[in-house]
């Protein structure tokens, strides 16, 4: 490949890459910024009472998940990209833990309890409220692989050119 295509594949990928980390963003803001912050406020306040109040391991699952999908968003604009992913992946793993407590809690007193027919569909409400964070270490995966094919690509350059290096008993 001449320097030029290198030049333009490269630029294509980094914008690629960029756009990826875009929509985590809007994703992350949606999902977990927002509606995880309004949770969590709800949570640690005690707004949650009766029946209804979740169990310890759902807050403490929920702020797990959003300390560490804040983190892998911050590592990703700061190019951290394999590392971003992982924290992504767990984060999300937490996060979405605690959002199907609570969508399977709705889900089961909609079916046990006569409710307002506005509240009828508040278990999908709260299911497109926490889970569009699975898309978070789904777009984290490109920039974590173009970053793992970089640096194999870059060990596989530094061997060749340990390689060509003349042997000391020629420069001798």
């Amino acid at each position: 490949m001449s320097k030029k295509q290198i030049h333009s594949k490269n630029k294509k990928t980094g914008t690629v890459c960029t756009a990826c980390r875009l929509l985590m963003l809007a994703v992350y803001g949606y999902s977990v910024f927002f509606w995880g912050s309004v949770t969590l406020a709800a949570l640690f306040r005690g707004s949650y009472d009766g029946s209804a109040e979740p169990p310890g391991w759902v807050g403490v699952s929920m702020s797990c998940g959003w300390l560490l999908l804040t983190a892998a968003m911050v590592l990703s604009f700061f190019k951290k990209d394999i590392t971003a992913f992982l924290l992504a992946a767990g984060g999300t793993a937490a996060f979405c833990a605690a959002g199907c407590w609570f969508v399977s809690a709705i889900s089961d007193q909609l079916a046990t309890k006569n409710v307002a027919n506005d509240l009828l569909e508040m278990d999908r409400e709260y299911a497109w409220r926490y889970f569009p964070s699975l898309a978070i270490p789904v777009l984290a995966l490109l920039p974590a692989v173009v970053k793992v094919v970089q640096l194999l690509r870059q060990r596989k350059q530094a061997a060749e050119t340990e390689g060509s290096k003349p042997v000391k008993s020629i420069i001798d």
